[in-house]
């Protein structure tokens, strides 16, 4: 992975802005951190529904300029 995309901010996600403060709250300050999680995971640490975990999941992809498949 590029230095440049590890180093992507949660806050540069296209996400709600309180989602993306939650996320910081919870322990996620960069898209490499989320990127690292399984949905399964962001789901519990977050204790948010699964597919919410898969939309944070698919938008860190995105930042990447990765294609997800789900």
């Amino acid at each position: 992975m590029d230095a440049d995309v590890q180093s992507l901010g949660v806050q540069e996600l296209v996400l709600a802005q309180g989602i993306k403060d939650s996320l910081e709250e919870v322990g996620f300050h960069t898209v490499d951190s989320i990127l690292r999680e399984a949905p399964l995971d962001i789901s519990s640490k977050f204790g948010i529904e699964l597919y919410i975990a898969q939309i944070i999941k698919d938008a860190a992809i995105r930042a990447t300029g990765e294609s997800s498949t789900i």
